[in-house]
């Protein structure tokens, strides 16, 4: 019969695929390897034997201690500014200006890596004008990533010697995390170990600034430059940009991903400079400071999607009105110019 040979022949493929596999692979499917060692107990954990912990957040609802954080945005979003008004209310331990009515905590120590801006001229005078409690922030020396193989262990010693250490900043993250392929999935999760182990053993919130690809995106998570391991290995994803409205001003935070509890409400905010006289150095070149201050405008209701993937301008429904009954009127008018 048709039907029994067929059955026959692909029972006899699998077979042979199977002797092939287990040729290749030196053992038995369904068996342990030879130099293995036979499963024990203790190789697993009965989730009874796991005590339930609460979340910890360093910004209620936005940045949970112990964990990684990214806070995304295209250039000229304000990152920086904004990291720096986080990192001013976390050194003061009062309430962060997004969300004033949040229970402020305990002052904390920061240390912020950074591989784009200048300390002198960009980080201090804005951390300044935010009225960070610059005692408690620290910097990583050019060229030293502290969570890279060799940077790690120095920077659990820094972390035991400060005592208070509640926030690592690298910005940005892709600087001292960087896999070999950015775009693979694999590579990140792998480069993202060292630094989600750190935060989970110490308790320390860990905030990567990171840059949104080119375009827009529907979903923002996608909207995260390289692999999508990225917005998937952090608990908390903040996603920073102008308002998509070009009738109103300023930029919005909003959030975008949130492990550890509901996502909150996004935030409108607008980076303002203090008004200065410029000063002159000794040969003759006026001087400014390049201090930022973030100015909180409000809650609003716009996503994470609605600034990373904007939706064009609804047409004006009087304005085409308009124009329809001038082609109207146009079309009935004589040669002349006169109407019919």
């Amino acid at each position: 019969m048709r039907w029994a040979a067929n059955a026959i022949s692909t029972a006899t493929r699998w077979s042979d695929s199977r002797r092939n596999f287990q040729r290749r692979n030196g053992r038995r499917i369904g068996t342990r390897p030879q130099n293995g060692r036979p499963a024990r107990l203790d190789d697993f954990i009965p989730a009874q034997a796991i005590a339930s912990e609460p979340v910890e957040w360093l910004l209620e609802g936005w940045l949970p201690r112990g964990e990684l954080a990214i806070l995304s945005g295209r250039p000229g979003s304000q990152k920086t500014t904004l990291a720096a008004a986080v990192v001013a209310d976390l050194t003061r331990g009062v309430a962060w200006g997004g969300n004033p009515g949040a229970r402020p905590g305990s002052p904390v120590s920061v240390l912020w890596a950074t591989s784009e801006d200048s300390l002198s001229r960009v980080l201090v005078p804005r951390l300044t004008c935010a009225g960070a409690d610059l005692r408690r922030v620290y910097f990583a020396r050019e060229g030293f990533s502290p969570v890279g193989e060799s940077g790690m262990p120095r920077l659990y010693d820094f972390a035991s010697q400060v005592g208070d250490l509640g926030l690592v900043v690298l910005d940005p993250l892709k600087s001292f995390a960087a896999p070999e392929d950015g775009n693979s999935e694999s590579d990140v999760r792998e480069s993202l170990v060292r630094v989600t182990a750190f935060a989970n053993a110490t308790g320390i919130a860990v905030l990567g600034i990171s840059h949104l690809r080119k375009g827009g995106a529907p979903d923002s998570l996608d909207a995260l430059s390289g692999s999508l391991a990225w917005g998937a290995t952090a608990r908390s994803v903040w996603v920073a940009g102008r308002h998509p409205d070009p009738d109103s001003e300023g930029f919005v935070l909003a959030h975008s991903k949130c492990n550890l509890g509901p996502l909150q409400t996004s935030l409108r905010y607008y980076g303002t400079a203090p008004d200065q006289t410029p000063t002159w150095s000794a040969d003759g070149f006026a001087q400014t400071s390049a201090g930022l201050e973030v100015e909180w405008l409000g809650a609003c209701d716009l996503t994470a999607s609605d600034i990373t993937n904007p939706k064009p301008p609804a047409p004006d429904s009087e304005t085409k009105l308009e124009e329809v009954a001038d082609w109207l009127e146009a079309q009935l008018r004589t040669p002349d110019g006169s109407p019919q």
